[in-house]
């Protein structure tokens, strides 16, 4: 629905944010696949694409996850497979490696499970994908 613009144009609202809102990534649905979501405290799952339905521009959205105290913002989200293995790395620089699988599929709008646990002072700052499939290949 967008129309093909210059470098320098001023472009057009993709979602209306709210007050404290903040845009933590942009993926690709991808039928077939999961969508990702960890919170700074280190609670998160997997979600069905199938269960996002498509917005418009200028939309809010659709609500992927309850945010508690105990959860804290989320801070990470990714789209992914059974065929991956993650890397999630917290600010104080503590890794933890983890097969996709591993994660709890649940519904669109759940709270999640702990994936890591973080400490009072760290939270969640990323995550990096390994795809299995590439890697088993030598590809």
């Amino acid at each position: 629905t967008l129309r093909v613009a210059s470098r320098a144009s001023g472009g057009v609202r993709g979602m209306k944010l709210g007050a404290n809102a903040r845009v933590i990534a942009m993926v690709i649905a991808i039928d077939g696949e999961d969508l990702l979501v960890v919170s700074e405290r280190g609670i998160g799952k997997r979600t069905a694409i199938s269960e996002y339905r498509r917005t418009g521009r200028g939309g809010q959205g659709v609500l992927s996850f309850r945010v508690t105290t105990r959860s804290g913002p989320l801070s990470v989200a990714l789209v992914l497979n059974n065929e991956h293995e993650l890397i999630i790395v917290s600010r104080e620089g503590i890794m933890m490696r983890t097969r996709a699988d591993l994660i709890s599929q649940q519904g669109r709008a759940t709270q999640g499970v702990s994936i890591m646990n973080i400490g009072d002072d760290d939270a969640v700052a990323s995550i990096a994908q390994i795809d299995l499939a590439i890697g088993a290949s030598g590809e």
